[in-house]
């Protein structure tokens, strides 16, 4: 409930910064592969995901994105194999500069669920939520589309697995493309 309220509560807040200054002049949906990259194991999951949000003539905007593992990536530990999986969802607020090109600044509050497994040792998982932030680049693809490569720094998570300590330091990179509409 608590993660309801505050998505909400984000929301609520981009939008009406958003549309209070002045009309949405584009909205989009995309799909995107990334990869979550956390740092200290070494391990870099294959993600799908997808993005809904818009923007108005000033660059300001707001994002929502989800995305889950479909490619898990595993690595050799003192206590075993590591296989491991990402869930990655989150509300960001953004700002886009530029025409044609353009960059993007990107911050807001995202939800991480990791789950993670150790050869001979009891499933772990997590769930960590908090602020992220991050940078974009794009080109726009004819009227109704654009390209977009992004990199977000997502919350980390610090914890041990069958006697072996990790820090994630989890990012997520990513290239998709964005429909207009």
């Amino acid at each position: 409930m608590k993660r309801l309220l505050i998505v909400f509560l984000l929301l609520g807040y981009f939008s009406s910064v958003a549309h209070a200054a002045e009309p949405v002049e584009q909205k989009y949906a995309g799909v995107f592969y990334g990869v979550v990259d956390s740092g200290d194991g070494d391990v870099e999951n294959g993600n799908l995901g997808l993005v809904i949000g818009g923007h108005v003539e000033s660059g300001l905007g707001v994002e929502f994105f989800y995305s889950d593992t479909i490619d898990e990536d595993e690595t050799d530990t003192v206590s075993g194999t590591l296989r491991f999986e990402s869930q990655v969802w989150g509300l960001l607020g953004t700002y886009r500069v530029g025409g044609k090109y353009y960059g993007l600044l990107k911050g807001g509050y995202t939800f991480l669920d990791l789950r993670a497994k150790v050869t001979g040792v009891d499933s772990e998982k997590w769930k960590e939520e908090g602020l992220s932030y991050g940078i974009g680049f794009g080109v726009e693809v004819g009227k109704n589309g654009a390209i977009e490569l992004n990199y977000l720094v997502l919350p980390e998570v610090n914890d041990r697995i069958g006697g072996t300590e990790f820090d994630f330091d989890n990012e997520l990179i990513s290239l998709g493309y964005n429909w207009n509409f």
